[in-house]
């Protein structure tokens, strides 16, 4: 792990934040532990996927909203495509990104 990502990794932890060294997670019954343990999903998409509105989706996110897990994404053009709002809310800003984790704490 390089100064940088040590870094990182200790703000996410003061945070309240849970960090899971992806190779643990390499076979699906560990994959599925690690998705019904988890609270909600959070990710920032590709930058291609955002600047061209491709409505790109992620299958980590379907699985995430399959075990009734909300999910908090950066907005790809989905919104054209899938319902936002309750279980999948999207995001453009980093203010809106701070709001939707926030939604999100207060009700799971």
């Amino acid at each position: 792990m390089n100064v940088v990502d040590a870094e990182n990794s200790v703000r996410f932890r003061e945070h309240g934040w849970f960090l899971s060294d992806p190779g643990q997670l390499s076979d699906l019954a560990a994959y599925r532990s690690f998705i019904g343990n988890s609270r909600a999903e959070f990710s920032i998409a590709h930058n291609g996927f955002v600047e061209f509105k491709t409505g790109w989706f992620s299958d980590r996110s379907a699985r995430y909203l399959a075990s009734g897990k909300p999910v908090l994404v950066q907005s790809t053009g989905i919104e054209d495509y899938l319902p936002t709002g309750k279980g999948l809310l999207t995001f453009t800003t980093l203010e809106e990104a701070v709001a939707g984790i926030e939604l999100l704490t207060r009700i799971i």
